[in-house]
This record gives structure tokens, sequence and C-alpha cells, in this order.
């Protein structure tokens, strides 16, 4: 018999969310966004809301490789500047963790961003 070339099964999506591009687009537009005149603070609200989801999922799973990449992104956007370098590291990170996270478990994604805008509904009451 011949090997079987494994086929991915696609990834399922969180719970209650019907169309990938709900869940990815936005990271990717920001990126794209970021050093262009159109770029809002939107754009950068939507990447840190990423790195802030993606840190967690790692933290929970212990995966420092991941951790070290979030963190390092998010220390480039607090001092975000219009130096192409920067801009190219910053991008390259974040280009890393989106497909990272749209890989992990529907449940864990859920669990994670229940819990962040559990603490968000209750810091505006």
């Amino acid at each position: 018999m011949g090997t079987k070339k494994r086929i991915p099964r696609p990834t399922l999506l969180p719970l209650g969310m019907k169309r990938l591009d709900l869940i990815e687009l936005p990271g990717h537009i920001a990126l794209l966004a970021l050093d262009q005149p159109w770029c809002r603070p939107e754009h950068l609200a939507d990447l840190g809301a990423h790195l802030r989801l993606a840190e967690e999922l790692a933290a929970r799973q212990k995966n420092e490789a991941i951790r070290a990449l979030t963190r390092r992104a998010k220390e480039l956007m607090q001092s975000m500047t219009d130096e192409p370098d920067s801009l190219a590291e910053f991008r390259r990170l974040v280009g890393m963790t989106l497909p990272w996270v749209s890989l992990q478990p529907n449940a864990e994604v859920a669990r994670v961003s229940c819990k962040f805008l559990a603490a968000y509904d209750k810091g505006r009451a």
C-alpha cells in the first residue's frame, strides 16, 4: 500500500461564529493599515486585542515561544514609530501569531474571550 498524504481538516470556528473572515480579517486589515494614511485607532485596538488573546492562550498552554512573540510585539506596539525596521518586525511577529490563534481549540478561544468580556463589562459598570 502506498502512503496517503494527510490532508488537514479545516479548523472549527469559535462558538457562535459562522464566517472565518469575521475573526481573522480585522487583524490582517490592521496589519496592512499600519503605515497607511487610512490607519485608524481601531486598527491598533484590533491588534492589541489579538495580542492579548494570543498571550493568554499561550500562557494557558505554557507555550513560551508564543508568549515571547506577543510580549515583544506589545513592546513594539507601545513604542510604535514610523521606522521601517520597527514596523517590519511588528508585522512579522503579529503575522506569526495570527495563524497560531486560528489553530487553537474553539472552547479555549471562547473561554478566554468570555473572560476578557467579563472583565471589560465589570470595568464599565
